[in-house]
């Protein structure tokens, strides 16, 4: 799941929500999360440099992946949780061996700038990354150069998705645009025109056929992928939807359910069938008020919500609606 630069301040309105675990480490902002296919396992990247491995049932430290020479912005497993790719401020892509992260098994090279995001294909053979130099770069993971490097939007790209089969790649950017891409070729296939501001976040349905996104312009929308086309627009006032620009969402593994998060850090849920909001909470100020909300992530069995709090470490939250 990839965010906007820009934390989201974690504040106490509303309704009040306590964690039921916290995790602590980093010395610097943690700033996005991916949980392991199993749920057992979860990484996250940091501003200090690093990257950490954690169990979730017994809240320890795993490991400490040490090699980037700036701040890390993104982390990957691959799709059974033996790999992990990290990118970040150092214009790098780092592959790790899970059982063995002592030192990255392979660095990729050739972003000319800060790489924002980055994701591992389904079937684990390819990377995609994009970043400040605008481009989109496709890697085979046993060789160090891209094969495919396209210049894909008119600005920085913030947000990449692969479809559940790898067929369709997706793109968002500073430009308000979403591409699609053909996800072994890098063709470009479509662009989805509608969001009036940076898309910060992207996820494809369960099944492939639906994209979501999210953006500065406080929307959250729905797209056919097959038609290339918006089918529903997710918004409100303060009551409802958010009223804050939107910063990221995850899909429950049902994929009846939405969970989203903006500026104020308000965490919607949504009923993807009504595109109602079915529940509406602000994450305490459990660890300090200068603590920032920069990812959110739903486990694969639906039961928790892990939450990035920047300088705060990662708030774990249980997940009890629909699944």
């Amino acid at each position: 799941m990839m965010r906007f630069l820009l934390p989201t301040l974690i504040v106490v309105l509303g309704q009040d929500v306590t964690p039921e675990k916290v995790f602590k480490g980093h010395q610097g902002d943690v700033y996005d999360l991916a949980f392991s296919p199993r749920g057992s396992l979860f990484a996250t990247a940091s501003f200090d440099r690093t990257v950490k491995i954690w169990s979730l049932e017994t809240g320890k430290e795993v490991a400490t992946l040490r090699g980037h020479m700036g701040k890390v912005f993104s982390v990957a497993f691959n799709a059974d949780g033996s790999q992990l790719l990290s990118a970040g401020d150092d214009k790098t892509l780092k592959l790790w061996n899970v059982q063995s992260p002592s030192e990255p098994e392979r660095t990729f090279t050739g972003h000319h700038g800060w790489v924002h995001a980055a994701v591992l294909s389904p079937d684990g053979k390819t990377a995609a990354s994009a970043g400040g130099d605008k481009t989109l770069r496709l890697w085979n993971l046993q060789r160090d150069k891209p094969f495919r490097t396209v210049e894909a939007h008119g600005a920085s790209v913030y947000s990449l998705a692969y479809s559940p089969d790898g067929k369709v790649l997706a793109s968002g950017g500073y430009d308000t645009m979403i591409k699609l891409w053909n996800g072994r070729t890098g063709q470009e296939s479509r662009k989805l025109a509608g969001h009036g501001e940076v898309v910060t976040d992207l996820e494809f349905s369960k099944d492939g056929k639906s994209l979501f996104s999210c953006s500065f312009d406080m929307t959250i929308r729905k797209w056919s992928v097959e038609k290339g086309r918006e089918v529903a627009v997710f918004k409100g006032s303060s009551f409802k939807g958010h009223s804050e620009r939107v910063m990221g969402l995850s899909l429950s593994p049902s994929g009846k359910e939405m969970v989203s998060f903006d500026l104020a850090g308000h965490l919607l849920t949504w009923d993807l069938d009504t595109g109602k909001v079915i529940d509406r909470r602000t994450i305490s100020q459990a660890i300090s008020p200068a603590s920032a909300v920069y990812d959110i992530a739903l486990s694969p069995d639906g039961k928790w919500l892990l939450v990035a709090a920047g300088s705060g470490g990662v708030l774990l939250f249980r997940y009890e609606q629909g699944r």
